[in-house]
């Protein structure tokens, strides 16, 4: 959560280079943009732990939208 790089790299790829899909420099695929990680890198392990039990607590939502498939949980 501090460096923001997506270690996962089976869920999001990293495009081959000259790709038309991908955004040129300075863009960079290996971290995750949607994370704020420059705000949570300089948290505590204290308050990181926080925030993932925080997130482990939020149920989990089993539902399809019709309109919108891919947009749901995949609950356990």
């Amino acid at each position: 959560m501090r460096t923001g790089k997506d270690f996962d790299t089976t869920v999001h790829p990293n495009c081959p280079p000259n790709s038309p899909h991908c955004l040129p420099y300075p863009f960079d695929g290996a971290l995750l943009q949607m994370m704020p990680w420059p705000t949570l890198q300089s948290m505590t392990d204290h308050d990181l732990q926080a925030i993932h039990e925080y997130l482990k607590a939020i149920p989990c939502i089993d539902t399809v939208d019709p309109n919108n498939p891919k947009l749901h949980n995949v609950c356990p």
